[in-house]
């Protein structure tokens, strides 16, 4: 049975080595979708912001500030839709900064501050992919041997715990 439990052990290491391997791919994907919904964002804002370059002086600030003046309700609705266009290619701009400075930058924009409608995107369209740079070699070896050392000693701390509810209490006579 203890050749069982080592085999299971094994494989467990495996495949936690194996998806760890996966996790650049991943956030590569994740970037790529970003990068894409930033150029968006950029290309709807355009021609508000030459609107602004002509009439005030590039401040985009001042044609909401117009737009909210206006007494057309449609117009003021624009100024909304302006201001959440602006904040999106702020945002996107950001976490590609963020995903291009690095693997510690990145994985914390994506633990922190990722949308989680972009992470479920990414998700739904993932590709798996290994890559055999010496950065994703060490990643996958290092994260896989973290994950399974903390499932590997979580699975030990309650098989352990287990056989020590189920022994009987000594009996002083």
């Amino acid at each position: 049975m203890r050749w069982l439990a080592g085999f299971a052990d094994r494989l467990l290491l495996i495949a936690c080595v194996l998806a760890a391997a996966a996790v650049p791919s991943f956030a590569q994907q994740y970037q790529q979708r970003i990068e894409g919904r930033q150029v968006q964002a950029q290309a709807d804002l355009a021609p508000f912001q030459r609107i602004a370059d002509r009439h005030h002086n590039g401040s985009l600030a001042s044609l909401v500030a117009a737009y909210r003046r206006n007494d057309d309700a449609s117009v003021r609705e624009t100024a909304d839709a302006v201001t959440q266009i602006a904040n999106a290619v702020a945002w996107y701009t950001r976490a590609v900064s963020e995903m291009r400075a690095g693997p510690v930058s990145a994985a914390q924009h994506m633990l922190t501050d990722a949308r989680k409608a972009d992470l479920r995107a990414t998700w739904d369209s993932f590709k798996p992919g290994f890559g055999f740079s010496p950065d994703h070699l060490l990643f996958a070896v290092l994260g896989g041997l973290l994950v399974w050392a903390l499932m590997s000693g979580g699975c030990r701390g309650c098989a352990h715990a287990a056989r020590r509810l189920g022994r009987k209490p000594h009996q002083h006579a």
